[in-house]
């Protein structure tokens, strides 16, 4: 018999996101809800989800299934009060400018997010106790991340994680819908090619957790890339969501005199929420031609394709 497998690097970040996550979830439990709170919290899951998908290939069949179902359950139920708190902060700013069907729409807007927010509130905790119980530290936790190496003579070695396996799958996710948005032939694709990024930063910045010297200078600029498009594609589909609730919230609100302010203070809200969505637009089109011309995007295809392990 050979001696115990160290753990790979992978794994270890995998814990280390793991544990960050339950620290997250125990305050939650003790009723810290605030904002911030949610935020770290919803983005602790994406991290720890991604985490799994790269220590996938090291991990015994099925290892990850249970913990990624629980995880992407509490990333649901954290993104609608999250949501709920950027629109209501969002809407902090807006001031009616003396117009009262205006001033009612936003109190109409407001009162609703508070609901769904306080609705959101009141699922979360058992969602939260699964996960712990799961995941975390509670009584039926199942998480011992067991390698797929046999500890033989002879047996199969762990497989190679490679910069190339890890960041490959999220590049082509955000080139596949690139034409789409930049050519403005579909804006609703921004939305996937941002998940794209997105998934590809938190796989950044785990692979420079593990990396040093030149690669993690290369993965620093990545993860700028990353973050950038991941902001500026954030902001545009946050304006398409808000623009989309305002016209349905019109169409529900009724009709009638007396809802007639209500229904043109929403209409004039979505007209905001439109124009500023195109002004995000326009500022992410000039930042991409700008980074096409300097390389940075290039040198971050040329990175998907490094082969060295981790």
């Amino acid at each position: 018999m050979t001696g115990p497998v160290d753990t790979p690097p992978a794994v270890v970040v995998l814990e280390r996101r793991r544990a960050t996550l339950v620290t997250w979830c125990r305050k939650l439990l003790l009723g810290e809800n605030g904002i911030e709170c949610i935020h770290q919290a919803r983005i602790g899951t994406r991290r720890f989800r991604t985490a799994l998908r790269v220590a996938a290939p090291l991990l015994r069949d099925g290892v990850k299934r249970r913990p990624f179902k629980l995880t992407r359950q509490l990333g649901r139920d954290l993104g609608v009060v999250r949501d709920a708190d950027v629109f209501l902060r969002h809407l902090a700013r807006q001031r009616p400018a003396g117009n009262p069907g205006r001033a009612e729409a936003l109190r109409f807007a407001r009162e609703k997010l508070r609901r769904r927010r306080e609705k959101g509130l009141s699922r979360l905790e058992p969602v939260v106790r699964q996960f712990m119980d799961g995941v975390g530290d509670g009584p039926d936790r199942a998480v011992v991340w067991p390698l797929a190496a046999v500890e033989e003579p002879g047996g199969p070695e762990l497989p190679p994680v490679t910069v190339k396996g890890v960041l490959e799958p999220f590049m082509r996710e955000v080139l596949a819908h690139r034409d789409a948005v930049v050519q403005r032939r579909d804006i609703a694709k921004s939305h996937l090619m941002r998940i794209g990024a997105k998934r590809m930063r938190y796989a950044i910045e785990i692979l420079r957790e593990v990396s040093s010297g030149t690669r993690k200078k290369q993965l620093g600029e990545g993860l700028r890339v990353c973050k950038q498009i991941q902001g500026d594609l954030g902001d545009i589909h946050d304006h398409d969501v808000w623009l989309a609730q305002f016209k349905k919230w019109r169409k529900t609100c009724g009709g009638g005199k007396k809802r007639r302010p209500l229904a043109g203070g929403l209409k004039y809200l979505a007209r905001i929420e439109r124009d500023r969505r195109d002004r995000y637009l326009d500022q992410f089109l000039g930042w991409w031609r700008l980074h096409e011309q300097e390389g940075a995007l290039s040198r971050l295809q040329e990175l998907c394709q490094d082969e060295s392990h981790l």
